[in-house]
């Protein structure tokens, strides 16, 4: 995280995205087909075509610790809940990648701390968890069944492709994967800091794991937006030596952000349509110091979007003091070619603002992309009020930005 940006290219970079703020409307749209109630019942939805969700996440393995980091994976079982089978086809582009993420929720705020590769999947076995299942082609997941991949499987690093090559928007990515053989106790493995899992020094803490199936044919028939479920689990174990466990039941159909609203109802969760693409997902509270102070936290999902995101702005009106900025995001790891370098806060056009580097001076740059979600927070000295924050997009786009309702300084 200590690679440097060079400050005058953002800036100027900066003023190009926050010109013309004033005036414009939100432009983003309802999450359709995804309900915002994380408590409704989703299970109806995908009636027609296609649609994979991922059903359970049933077990952990830990691999083992090297230094600083530990590794683990997570066993996941999707059904098909459509009416028609989903393409499994191994050795082929059409078949899922499965995604594997954690993240925590201390003291009011909820961050990613790790993320995986992806598995290709293979060999449909059609199973019967959930539904009556009759499908017998190992090269498609029939209607009402369901496929196990085990915690093994899930880390096995063969297996392991980098999240960089997925499409997620389209489901679309290049086989066979590429980076070549690892072996290993880390590589390619959902990684996390043991010092993000320390009882001591996130006491209460609550963790949460999420598993995300990506298919190009669940995507073409318009089932995608429910394939991301989460799970808490809890940690066990003396420091530095911690172990994962399962906890509760699965939520389906949501990634794991709405676990933060589902436990802290002042959490107030809205989607972020991309232009023309894919979801975001914002999550921001306001807390009240009563010292005349209040802290503003927000967390920004990037849920499906290959455009991705560069910039996040809150309004901050004149007179406001404005302390305690604060940014975090998740690292990339084995070899993906993003930079770790943490997004440059200023203050102009009456905004505080967070960024990287635009897509045209480095593509590599630390950008939002999907399965991550990163945090913005600041203290300030007044109360909040709706306003619309702005999400830059990182890849060349028409509008180049996106205008989500929130809060702000008064």
């Amino acid at each position: 995280m200590s690679q440097s940006q060079p400050r005058l290219v953002l800036v100027l970079l900066l003023i190009a995205l926050l010109a013309g703020f004033a005036g414009l409307a939100f432009s983003g749209a309802s999450w359709s087909p995804f309900n915002l109630d994380a408590s409704a019942d989703q299970g109806s939805r995908g009636s027609t075509g296609p649609d994979v969700y991922l059903f359970d996440l049933y077990e952990i393995q830990r691999w083992g610790r090297v230094g600083d980091i530990t590794s683990f994976s997570f066993g996941t079982e999707s059904c098909n809940q459509g009416d028609t089978p989903v393409k499994w086809i191994e050795n082929t582009p059409e078949h899922p990648v499965i995604s594997q993420e954690l993240y925590r929720l201390h003291d009011g705020r909820f961050e990613q701390i790790g993320l995986s590769w992806v598995k290709h999947g293979f060999a449909s076995l059609n199973e019967d968890q959930c539904g009556n299942c009759t499908h017998n082609n190992s090269s498609e997941l029939g209607p009402g069944c369901s496929d196990p991949y085990s915690a093994g499987l899930n880390g096995f690093q063969l297996s392991l492709g980098p999240r960089s090559e997925i499409n997620a928007f389209t489901g679309d990515f290049p086989y066979p994967p590429g980076g070549g053989i690892a072996f290993g106790t880390l590589p390619r493995r959902l990684q996390v800091h043991t010092n993000d899992l320390d009882p001591a020094q996130y006491p209460g803490a609550r963790y949460f794991a999420q598993g995300y199936y990506i298919n190009a044919d669940d995507v073409a028939a318009g089932n995608a937006l429910n394939n991301a479920s989460h799970r808490e689990v809890t940690v066990s174990g003396t420091y530095p030596d911690l172990f994962l466990n399962l906890s509760s039941t699965t939520q389906h159909f949501f990634p794991a952000i709405y676990a933060w609203r589902d436990i802290d109802p002042s959490v107030t969760i809205q989607p972020v349509k991309m232009p023309n693409e894919g979801y975001l997902i914002l999550g921001y509270k306001v807390t009240d110091n009563m010292n005349g102070t209040w802290t503003y936290e927000y967390a920004l999902h990037n849920h499906n979007s290959d455009l991705g995101a560069r910039a996040f702005a809150v309004p901050i009106p004149q007179g406001v003091t404005v302390t305690d900025l604060g940014f975090h995001d998740v690292d990339h790891h084995s070899g993906e070619p993003y930079s770790g370098a943490d997004w440059t806060t200023l203050t102009m056009q009456g905004h505080q603002v967070w960024a990287t580097a635009a897509f045209s001076s480095n593509p590599n740059a630390n950008a939002l992309r999907w399965g991550t979600l990163y945090n913005f927070r600041f203290t300030a000295d007044s109360p909040p009020a709706p306003a619309n924050a702005v999400v830059g997009v990182f890849k060349p786009s028409n509008p180049d930005r996106v205008f989500v309702p929130a809060v702000a300084p008064q």
